[in-house]
Protein backbone atom coordinates (compact mmCIF):
# COMPACT_ATOMS: atom_id res chain seq x y z
CA UNK A 1 0.00 0.00 0.00
CA UNK A 2 1.74 3.52 -1.09
CA UNK A 3 1.66 5.73 1.76
CA UNK A 4 3.12 9.33 3.00
CA UNK A 5 6.17 9.96 4.56
CA UNK A 6 6.29 12.17 7.52
CA UNK A 7 8.76 14.66 4.89
CA UNK A 8 5.70 14.45 2.77
CA UNK A 9 3.07 15.83 5.08
CA UNK A 10 5.20 18.39 6.34
CA UNK A 11 5.28 19.40 3.23
CA UNK A 12 1.96 19.36 2.07
CA UNK A 13 1.01 21.29 5.43
CA UNK A 14 3.69 24.03 4.45
CA UNK A 15 1.77 24.55 0.96
CA UNK A 16 -1.12 24.65 2.08
CA UNK A 17 -0.31 27.18 4.74
CA UNK A 18 0.79 29.38 1.71
CA UNK A 19 -2.65 28.24 -0.34
CA UNK A 20 -4.76 29.37 2.20
CA UNK A 21 -3.39 32.44 2.84
CA UNK A 22 -4.60 33.87 -0.55
CA UNK A 23 -7.01 35.90 0.20
CA UNK A 24 -7.09 38.09 -3.03
CA UNK A 25 -9.85 36.21 -5.35
CA UNK A 26 -7.81 37.40 -8.69
CA UNK A 27 -4.31 36.15 -7.56
CA UNK A 28 -5.62 33.27 -6.09
CA UNK A 29 -5.02 30.47 -9.41
CA UNK A 30 -1.08 31.91 -9.52
CA UNK A 31 -0.30 31.53 -5.37
CA UNK A 32 -2.31 28.09 -5.85
CA UNK A 33 0.45 26.75 -8.63
CA UNK A 34 3.35 28.53 -7.08
CA UNK A 35 2.60 26.25 -3.79
CA UNK A 36 2.07 23.06 -5.68
CA UNK A 37 5.48 23.70 -7.67
CA UNK A 38 7.46 22.74 -4.66
CA UNK A 39 5.03 19.62 -3.66
CA UNK A 40 4.79 17.42 -6.86
CA UNK A 41 7.86 17.83 -9.45
CA UNK A 42 6.73 19.00 -12.90
CA UNK A 43 7.60 20.27 -16.14
CA UNK A 44 4.84 22.64 -16.28
CA UNK A 45 1.55 23.76 -13.95
CA UNK A 46 -1.61 25.34 -15.26
CA UNK A 47 -4.75 25.88 -13.90
CA UNK A 48 -7.47 25.62 -16.29
CA UNK A 49 -11.39 27.47 -16.27
CA UNK A 50 -12.83 25.08 -19.07
CA UNK A 51 -16.47 25.16 -20.34
CA UNK A 52 -16.48 21.36 -22.80
CA UNK A 53 -20.44 22.91 -24.10
CA UNK A 54 -18.56 25.90 -25.66
CA UNK A 55 -15.19 24.83 -26.17
CA UNK A 56 -13.77 27.56 -24.31
CA UNK A 57 -10.34 27.40 -21.65
CA UNK A 58 -9.39 30.22 -19.93
CA UNK A 59 -5.46 28.67 -18.58
CA UNK A 60 -2.85 30.19 -15.73
CA UNK A 61 0.27 28.88 -16.38
CA UNK A 62 3.36 28.80 -14.09
CA UNK A 63 5.30 29.20 -16.94
CA UNK A 64 3.30 31.44 -19.45
CA UNK A 65 6.38 32.69 -21.71
CA UNK A 66 7.00 29.32 -22.78
CA UNK A 67 3.53 28.60 -24.08
CA UNK A 68 2.53 30.43 -27.54
CA UNK A 69 -0.51 32.03 -28.04
CA UNK A 70 -2.18 29.08 -30.69
CA UNK A 71 -1.16 26.19 -28.57
CA UNK A 72 -3.55 27.72 -25.81
CA UNK A 73 -6.25 28.31 -28.29
CA UNK A 74 -6.13 24.63 -30.51
CA UNK A 75 -6.52 23.42 -26.30
CA UNK A 76 -10.24 25.39 -26.31
CA UNK A 77 -10.73 23.74 -29.67
CA UNK A 78 -9.96 20.07 -28.77
CA UNK A 79 -10.60 20.22 -25.28
CA UNK A 80 -13.57 18.03 -25.83
CA UNK A 81 -11.25 15.09 -26.33
CA UNK A 82 -9.15 15.46 -23.52
CA UNK A 83 -9.79 12.27 -20.79
CA UNK A 84 -9.17 13.69 -17.97
CA UNK A 85 -11.94 16.88 -18.41
CA UNK A 86 -14.02 14.37 -19.84
CA UNK A 87 -14.10 11.84 -17.30
CA UNK A 88 -14.83 14.80 -14.64
CA UNK A 89 -17.40 16.42 -16.64
CA UNK A 90 -19.20 12.77 -16.90
CA UNK A 91 -18.70 11.89 -13.34
CA UNK A 92 -18.18 14.49 -10.99
CA UNK A 93 -15.05 12.39 -9.86
CA UNK A 94 -12.67 15.53 -8.95
CA UNK A 95 -9.50 12.90 -7.83
CA UNK A 96 -6.29 13.05 -8.81
CA UNK A 97 -6.41 10.74 -12.57
CA UNK A 98 -3.01 10.62 -15.10
CA UNK A 99 -3.67 10.15 -18.82
CA UNK A 100 -2.27 7.04 -18.79
CA UNK A 101 -5.36 5.86 -16.04
CA UNK A 102 -7.37 5.91 -19.58
CA UNK A 103 -4.84 6.07 -22.65
CA UNK A 104 -1.76 3.97 -23.77
CA UNK A 105 1.07 6.26 -25.03
CA UNK A 106 0.17 5.03 -28.94
CA UNK A 107 -3.48 5.85 -28.20
CA UNK A 108 -2.70 9.18 -26.75
CA UNK A 109 -0.54 10.08 -29.87
CA UNK A 110 -3.28 9.74 -32.28
CA UNK A 111 -5.20 12.70 -30.97
CA UNK A 112 -5.62 16.24 -32.34
CA UNK A 113 -5.00 17.52 -28.74
CA UNK A 114 -1.98 15.62 -28.59
CA UNK A 115 -0.50 16.50 -31.67
CA UNK A 116 -2.03 20.72 -31.23
CA UNK A 117 -0.96 20.78 -27.77
CA UNK A 118 0.91 18.56 -25.76
CA UNK A 119 3.53 17.66 -28.29
CA UNK A 120 4.13 21.31 -28.66
CA UNK A 121 4.56 21.30 -25.12
CA UNK A 122 6.61 18.36 -24.83
CA UNK A 123 4.30 16.70 -22.66
CA UNK A 124 3.86 12.88 -22.70
CA UNK A 125 2.03 12.81 -19.06
CA UNK A 126 0.35 14.77 -17.00
CA UNK A 127 -2.27 14.00 -13.81
CA UNK A 128 -4.64 16.22 -12.65
CA UNK A 129 -7.86 17.17 -10.14
CA UNK A 130 -10.56 18.83 -10.32
CA UNK A 131 -11.46 22.03 -7.56
CA UNK A 132 -14.98 22.32 -9.16
CA UNK A 133 -17.22 20.13 -11.92
CA UNK A 134 -20.45 21.51 -12.74
CA UNK A 135 -22.15 19.85 -16.03
CA UNK A 136 -19.87 20.54 -18.78
CA UNK A 137 -18.06 23.19 -16.72
CA UNK A 138 -14.83 22.08 -15.06
CA UNK A 139 -12.17 24.05 -13.15
CA UNK A 140 -8.96 21.64 -12.70
CA UNK A 141 -5.33 21.86 -12.12
CA UNK A 142 -2.97 19.97 -14.30
CA UNK A 143 0.69 18.53 -13.92
CA UNK A 144 2.56 17.96 -17.18
CA UNK A 145 5.54 15.93 -17.61
CA UNK A 146 7.53 14.65 -20.58
CA UNK A 147 9.10 12.16 -18.72
CA UNK A 148 8.63 9.68 -16.31
CA UNK A 149 5.12 8.94 -15.51
CA UNK A 150 3.08 10.45 -11.93
CA UNK A 151 4.32 7.67 -9.28
CA UNK A 152 1.07 6.36 -6.97
CA UNK A 153 2.93 7.99 -4.29
CA UNK A 154 2.37 11.60 -6.17
CA UNK A 155 -1.27 10.67 -7.06
CA UNK A 156 -1.76 10.13 -3.24
CA UNK A 157 -0.20 13.43 -2.05
CA UNK A 158 -2.37 15.37 -4.76
CA UNK A 159 -5.41 13.51 -3.61
CA UNK A 160 -4.83 14.17 -0.10
CA UNK A 161 -4.59 17.99 -0.93
CA UNK A 162 -7.91 17.97 -2.78
CA UNK A 163 -10.22 18.70 -0.17
CA UNK A 164 -7.97 21.22 0.69
CA UNK A 165 -7.58 23.17 -2.66
CA UNK A 166 -11.38 22.88 -3.21
CA UNK A 167 -12.00 24.45 0.10
CA UNK A 168 -9.42 27.58 -0.74
CA UNK A 169 -11.21 27.54 -3.90
CA UNK A 170 -14.81 28.13 -2.73
CA UNK A 171 -13.28 30.69 -0.08
CA UNK A 172 -11.86 32.59 -3.06
CA UNK A 173 -15.09 32.39 -4.53
CA UNK A 174 -16.71 33.54 -2.00
CA UNK A 175 -14.40 36.55 -1.09
CA UNK A 176 -14.98 37.63 -4.78
CA UNK A 177 -18.91 37.18 -5.23
CA UNK A 178 -18.58 39.48 -1.40
CA UNK A 179 -16.66 42.02 -3.19
CA UNK A 180 -19.06 42.49 -5.72
CA UNK A 181 -22.26 42.50 -3.85
CA UNK A 182 -20.23 45.10 -1.52
CA UNK A 183 -19.59 47.24 -4.63
CA UNK A 184 -22.96 47.07 -5.74
CA UNK A 185 -24.57 48.30 -2.61
CA UNK A 186 -21.90 51.01 -2.90
CA UNK A 187 -22.79 51.81 -6.45
CA UNK A 188 -26.12 51.92 -5.57
CA UNK A 189 -26.08 54.90 -2.84
CA UNK A 190 -26.37 57.98 -3.66
CA UNK A 191 -24.34 59.35 -0.62
CA UNK A 192 -22.19 57.40 1.89
CA UNK A 193 -18.83 56.35 0.91
CA UNK A 194 -17.92 52.64 1.61
CA UNK A 195 -16.05 53.94 4.76
CA UNK A 196 -18.59 55.73 5.89
CA UNK A 197 -20.82 52.90 5.62
CA UNK A 198 -18.67 49.99 7.47
CA UNK A 199 -18.53 53.32 10.35
CA UNK A 200 -22.52 52.93 10.68
CA UNK A 201 -22.04 49.55 11.23
CA UNK A 202 -22.74 50.45 15.30
CA UNK A 203 -22.76 46.67 15.57
CA UNK A 204 -18.90 45.98 14.99
CA UNK A 205 -17.54 49.32 17.00
CA UNK A 206 -15.21 50.10 14.84
CA UNK A 207 -13.32 53.65 15.44
CA UNK A 208 -12.91 56.01 12.10
CA UNK A 209 -9.67 54.74 11.64
CA UNK A 210 -10.13 51.21 11.47
CA UNK A 211 -13.45 52.13 9.18
CA UNK A 212 -11.15 53.23 7.00
CA UNK A 213 -8.50 50.53 7.46
CA UNK A 214 -11.26 48.28 6.86
CA UNK A 215 -12.66 49.97 3.88
CA UNK A 216 -9.38 49.61 2.20
CA UNK A 217 -9.44 45.72 3.15
CA UNK A 218 -12.83 45.75 1.64
CA UNK A 219 -11.32 46.86 -1.61
CA UNK A 220 -9.06 44.34 -1.95
CA UNK A 221 -5.75 46.32 -0.85
CA UNK A 222 -2.72 45.01 0.70
CA UNK A 223 -1.17 45.68 4.20
CA UNK A 224 1.25 47.98 2.17
CA UNK A 225 -0.96 49.70 -0.32
CA UNK A 226 -3.20 50.37 2.34
CA UNK A 227 -0.44 51.75 4.46
CA UNK A 228 0.70 53.77 1.24
CA UNK A 229 -3.34 55.18 1.48
CA UNK A 230 -3.42 56.40 4.83
CA UNK A 231 0.41 57.31 5.20
CA UNK A 232 1.23 54.79 7.89
CA UNK A 233 3.23 52.10 8.47
CA UNK A 234 2.31 48.52 7.38
CA UNK A 235 2.80 47.57 10.96
CA UNK A 236 0.01 50.22 12.13
CA UNK A 237 -1.84 48.83 9.64
CA UNK A 238 -1.45 45.17 10.96
CA UNK A 239 -2.39 46.61 14.37
CA UNK A 240 -5.26 47.86 13.55
CA UNK A 241 -6.67 44.76 11.25
CA UNK A 242 -5.77 42.57 14.96
CA UNK A 243 -8.34 44.96 16.47
CA UNK A 244 -10.59 44.69 13.83
CA UNK A 245 -10.70 40.96 13.96
CA UNK A 246 -11.12 40.93 17.47
CA UNK A 247 -14.08 43.48 17.62
CA UNK A 248 -15.76 40.94 14.54
CA UNK A 249 -14.96 37.73 16.39
CA UNK A 250 -13.02 36.60 13.47
CA UNK A 251 -9.45 35.55 12.27
CA UNK A 252 -8.47 36.50 8.70
CA UNK A 253 -9.63 38.96 6.13
CA UNK A 254 -11.81 36.46 4.79
CA UNK A 255 -13.81 35.93 7.89
CA UNK A 256 -14.21 39.77 8.34
CA UNK A 257 -15.26 40.47 4.74
CA UNK A 258 -17.78 37.57 5.71
CA UNK A 259 -19.15 39.05 8.62
CA UNK A 260 -19.52 42.66 6.86
CA UNK A 261 -21.05 41.33 4.50
CA UNK A 262 -23.86 39.21 6.70
CA UNK A 263 -24.66 42.14 8.70
CA UNK A 264 -25.13 44.41 5.27
CA UNK A 265 -27.61 41.68 4.23
CA UNK A 266 -29.71 41.33 7.94
CA UNK A 267 -29.09 44.75 9.52
CA UNK A 268 -27.16 42.68 12.50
Amino acid sequence: MTRLSKADLEAITVGLQGIYAAEDPDAFPARMLAELRGLIPCDQLSYNEIDLARRRADVVLDTPEAVPPAVLQSFARYVHQHPLVAHCATTGDGRARKLSDFLTQRELHRLDIYNAVFRELATEYQMAISVSAHGSAVIGIAFNRLRPDFSERERLMLDTLAPHLVQAYRNAQTVRGQRKALLEMERQMTGPSLVELVDRLRALRLTSREAEVFGCLLKGKSNDEIADDLIVTPWTVHKHLEHIYRKLGVQSRTAAIARVFDTLQTGR
